[in-house]
């Protein structure tokens, strides 16, 4: 009875001493190894302390809450060979497929992945290659999207004009819909900026008519590609879809055209000069109104009259000149010493002026005038001719 008694407490104590023998080896060891009872994965960027596959534990499950639309980074460090995925939640789709990590203790293998995804919880399993240790590493960079509704034609998110949704394409959201109304016929500006590579299509109201027909956008987290359109619509509603070209960030934005916004289609208008404004040439835009000048010519300006001669008399003088085309007539101006004395005359190209005084000498000279409208344009004077009065 004694040697039974004795056998048994060996037999206890080999027990106690494997199971601390393996706690000691792995405290870490008592990962999930179901789905059902996953342990949280924080999105911290910290590796976590050492997990173990052993022949006793040969799949180890994560669960990874993603809290809004973004970008996941994880990292697997292999001491060993290990194996891994990351599901969807009720793993109906492995997201990455199949994914290898090729380390020993000496060695250690890294392997990092970065993937888009939807708001939601996801499950990453890890599962043997070879017995021995590994870490995980995850992180999260939200995309602070707007864009909660956009599920489908029959389920899309509205955009009011003037405003910017951000959307992202995913590893679980291939596609996004949105709608938006146009109150009246006009011109309108849509533009899409991508921080990925985007496909995407603007269809009316049942999708009979593909308005802008199949574009991309090709773009980067560093160097997003923005495409901007003018389209002119009618009354009613329409529909925008941003389909998968590779997962990512987003915006999107309709808005009636502002001049701002506006790809230019301008007309252009040569306006001439005339005797009060010059002239320039006027380009305006079909779509937006907006307008500029460029290529200004000066105002058309009067010639100016020869003065032929002055003939003088008895207390007059008889003034001679050329004609000037489009004059509306003339002035002829007539000093002595201090006093000037004008007279205008119309279409006539000579003038006797009475009233002068005897034995002095005067000084004429001759200038065109227009008038455009209310205003009056004034050439330049002649060179003057003096003369002593009889």
């Amino acid at each position: 009875m004694k040697l039974l008694q004795k056998k048994k407490t060996c037999i206890a104590g080999a027990i106690l001493f494997a199971f601390l023998a393996i706690a000691f080896m792995n405290p870490k060891s008592a990962r999930a190894s179901d789905y059902a009872s996953a342990q949280t994965l924080p999105l911290n960027g910290i590796w976590s302390s050492e997990y173990w596959l052993t022949n006793t534990d040969t799949e180890q499950w994560y669960k990874i809450i993603i809290p809004s639309d973004g970008k996941l980074t994880y990292k697997v460090m292999g001491y060993t060979d290990v194996c891994y995925k990351l599901y969807n939640e009720d793993l109906s789709d492995s997201i990455t497929g199949s994914n290898y990590s090729y380390g020993s203790e000496l060695s250690p293998d890294t392997d990092a992945h970065e993937v888009s995804l939807s708001k939601g919880v996801y499950y990453l399993t890890v599962y043997k290659g070879r017995n021995g240790k590994y870490k995980l590493n995850a992180s999260f960079t939200s995309y602070h999207t707007n864009d909660g509704q956009a599920f489908s034609y029959d389920s899309p998110q509205t955009v009011p004009l003037g405003s910017t949704v951000t959307g992202a394409l995913t590893a679980t959201d291939t596609e996004d819909w949105y709608r938006f109304s146009v109150p009246a016929s006009g011109y309108y500006h849509y533009q899409i900026s991508a921080y990925t590579d985007v496909n995407y299509r603007l269809y009316n109201s049942d999708l009979s008519v593909t308005i802008s027909g199949w574009n991309a956008s090709y773009g980067s987290e560093l160097t997003p590609d923005t495409d901007g359109y003018d389209v002119v619509l009618s009354a009613g509603t329409y529909y925008f879809k941003v389909y998968k070209g590779n997962s990512g960030k987003y915006t999107f934005s309709v808005s009636k055209l502002s001049q701002s916004a506006c790809n230019h289609d301008y007309n252009t208008t040569t306006v001439r000069s005339t005797y009060v404004s010059q002239g320039y040439t006027l380009h305006q835009c079909s779509k937006c109104g907006h307008s500029y000048k460029d290529n200004y010519r000066p105002a058309l300006t009067l010639n100016t009259p020869y003065l032929y001669s002055v003939r003088a008399g008895k207390k007059r003088a008889a003034v001679y000149w050329s004609s000037v085309s489009d004059a509306t007539g003339y002035q002829i101006s007539c000093k002595m010493k201090h006093t000037t004395k004008t007279v205008s005359v119309k279409s006539r190209t000579k003038k006797t002026i009475t009233k002068l005084k005897s034995k002095k000498r005067y000084a004429f000279r001759v200038r065109a005038y227009k008038k455009v409208g209310k205003r009056v344009v004034y050439g330049k004077w002649s060179t003057r001719k003096t003369v002593k009065i009889k």
